[in-house]
């Protein structure tokens, strides 16, 4: 993975609490889509214990200081690669990534139908 690679090159402080192998990453990729898709109040709740608000998923994969260390540590594209031209150049290379895997399931049409009880705007 690329992250694996600038996030190691990147870190100031190497130690046990961050460990960017691809098994965290992959960890960590995960608990970033799982929070965008079920949010909560405060990040710190994924890793609770009171039974009805935590998620075991995110507080078994990963501890929250891995997690808080890897994200503060995360970087996608090396600062002498910089193009000013494209706002969105320190996350280009993962989003065509994201946009080539996701267009592999995905089922295009030339006609779409649209249902005759919208209402335009």
């Amino acid at each position: 993975m690329f992250f694996h690679f600038s996030s190691n090159r990147r870190t100031c402080i190497p130690g046990p609490d961050f460990m960017a192998c691809d098994a965290y990453m992959r960890r960590f990729i995960g608990i970033l889509l799982l929070t965008g898709y079920q949010s909560l109040t405060q990040e710190e709740v994924y890793w609770s214990l009171d039974k009805d608000i935590s998620v075991p998923i995110v507080r078994d994969s990963m501890s929250c200081l891995q997690y808080r260390n890897m994200k503060k540590n995360l970087h996608l594209v090396y600062n002498s690669q910089i193009n000013n031209s494209d706002k969105l150049h320190k996350v280009r290379l993962y989003l065509n990534l994201q946009n080539r895997k996701f267009q592999q399931f995905g089922i295009f049409l030339h006609d779409f139908s649209i249902d005759e009880q919208m209402i335009p705007y």
